[in-house]
């Protein structure tokens, strides 16, 4: 059966600027209506009409219009940006003539996830996911009429009160796109009979399976969610970056659709994050410090220095300290490189007079300072090595066992 008006049948889609709106396309240009064995794959002409806008060219001015509507947002904003994984529906039971409908911008014919949407996820995953009580979802809100809003109420609201937390409409990111991310998808029912007859036959594997066509997305969306407090803006996002990850938005969501993955990192992941860096940075340094010796170190200490943060500077001096010694760098107090590394490390060098008893107190403190317990045996090859007195040798033996028993008990 013809769907369109006379006058519209010979109207097609056009590729080339100003490109068709897919939205229009899609709602107001059906050329047949259920017509069994059209071309298009999937023997109805639904199906041939959804082709026509699969991955069709983005609409001229969409580009211009996202700049436009992502510089709208003020420094409240928290945004991020939210990637695909697979495909996603949202609008499939959307009134029209396609009857398995999507959700498509108005105005541009490009596909976007409504705030509410958002919303629904993010609340979804507060309740459903989440162990804390306070972000479950009231069982009876009406009965308990005089009860202290909890942390769901406050960001979601209630019907007395309006949530804290904005969730807008997460626009598609075209940057780097030639064509809209539409596509066109089918579902099939296997047993229709079985499901639409008042008193159907059971179902069976004679039964004729019917294609259901349907338009599905994937793409890049900015997600942007605001409020006066930036604390219930990070919880927002949180939330939706779980429920985006494990719970998925739009339909279908139990066969793998509308799973997205979202970018955000709170500010406590990127201080973690930066800890770890930072410690990884260090951890290399502190290798490489291991492979100075009298040979090179008066180039690589300060080199080594240099590439470190202030806060991790007195930490790499110390290993460097460890690994030279006391006694080494004692004499050689007058140059510039050692006097650096010994206020680095917060250290003192001793009087050139008592260097063997003062540098085994001080390598003490430096084992002691890094956990890391040298065993009697190797100090003592270092200490005959330096031709200290026996009386140091003492010293050292006992120093090391009375730091053994306080380390067994």
């Amino acid at each position: 059966m013809q769907a369109r008006r006379n006058e519209l049948t010979g109207v097609t889609f056009i590729k080339s600027p100003p490109v068709t709106n897919p939205g229009l396309w899609l709602d107001k240009y059906l050329p047949q209506q259920e017509v069994r064995g059209a071309n298009g794959g999937d023997g109805n002409a639904k199906g041939a009409h959804m082709r026509s806008a699969d991955r069709c060219p983005i609409p001229s001015g969409y580009a211009e219009a996202f700049q436009r509507w992502q510089a709208t947002f003020g420094e409240l904003a928290l945004k991020a940006q939210a990637q695909v994984v697979g495909r996603m529906v949202i609008g499939l039971g959307m009134k029209g003539a396609l009857e398995a409908g999507i959700q498509l911008h108005h105005t541009w014919g490009v596909p976007f996830i409504p705030g509410s949407a958002l919303k629904g996820v993010a609340a979804a995953a507060a309740h459903q996911l989440s162990q804390d009580p306070e972000w479950r979802k009231p069982k009876d809100t009406a009965a308990q009429p005089t009860r202290e809003p909890t942390a769901y109420d406050e960001l979601f609201g209630t019907v007395a009160q309006q949530g804290l937390v904005h969730f807008h409409d997460a626009w598609w990111d075209p940057a780097g796109a030639t064509t809209v991310p539409l596509h066109l998808d089918v579902m099939t029912v296997h047993h229709p009979n079985y499901y639409q007859d008042a008193n159907p036959s059971p179902p069976a594997d004679t039964d004729s399976p019917t294609p259901v066509p349907f338009m599905s997305a994937s793409g890049t969306y900015v997600i942007v969610v605001e409020a006066a407090d930036p604390a219930w803006a990070e919880a927002a996002m949180q939330l939706l970056k779980l429920g985006l990850d494990q719970l998925g938005v739009g339909a279908k969501t139990n066969a793998g659709y509308g799973r997205l993955e979202l970018d955000y990192v709170s500010k406590a992941e990127q201080e973690a994050q930066r800890i770890a860096e930072a410690e990884a940075r260090a951890q290399v340094l502190r290798d490489r410090a291991r492979q100075v010796d009298g040979g090179n170190a008066g180039s690589e200490v300060p080199r080594l220095l240099s590439r470190v943060a202030d806060e991790e500077r007195a930490a790499l001096a110390a290993v460097l300290v460890e690994q030279l010694t006391l006694a080494w760098l004692g004499k050689r107090r007058d140059q510039t490189w050692v006097k650096d590394l010994i206020a680095s490390a917060g250290v003192e060098l001793p009087e050139e007079e008592e260097q063997g008893v003062d540098h085994l107190a001080g390598r003490m403190a430096l084992v002691e300072s890094t956990g890391n317990y040298l065993d009697l045996v190797a100090l003592e090859e270092r200490a005959k090595a330096e031709g200290w007195e026996s009386s140091v040798l003492k010293a050292l033996r006992k120093k090391l066992k009375e730091k053994g028993k306080k380390k067994r008990k």
